[in-house]
């Protein structure tokens, strides 16, 4: 059986690029974004038009923490991959991810929102 999570990247490497990075999981490019040290972990395209989400502006707020799209300012929340501006069709994929010491694992499989 195959493992639940892959190591994708270690601390080191996330600081090294200010807290943003693209990964690839099981083919799908994955944006892992560390901030007051928790990690997330979504798909780095915007559902609307593609645009990369790695080294976009994180944004804290009341509802949680965002990732602003450097295209169109549209926000999704890392916990949920939710874009308050669109609809359910505009919900990025996110993943699970888990720190083990320096390591970065992230889940093989997109988390059913």
């Amino acid at each position: 059986m195959a493992e639940e999570f892959l190591k994708v990247a270690t601390l080191g490497d996330l600081r090294k690029q200010n807290g943003s990075l693209k990964v690839l999981v099981n083919g799908k490019g994955v944006a892992i974004f560390e901030k007051d040290g928790a990690l997330f972990a979504v798909q780095n395209a915007c559902p609307h038009r593609g645009a990369p989400l790695v080294g976009g502006q994180l944004a804290p707020m009341t509802e949680g923490l965002f990732v602003i799209c450097p295209d169109h300012a549209w926000r999704f929340r890392l916990s949920d991959g939710i874009c308050p501006e669109a609809g359910p069709e505009c919900t990025l994929l996110t993943w699970d991810v888990k720190l083990e010491g320096e390591d970065i694992y992230v889940s093989r499989l997109p988390r059913m929102n």
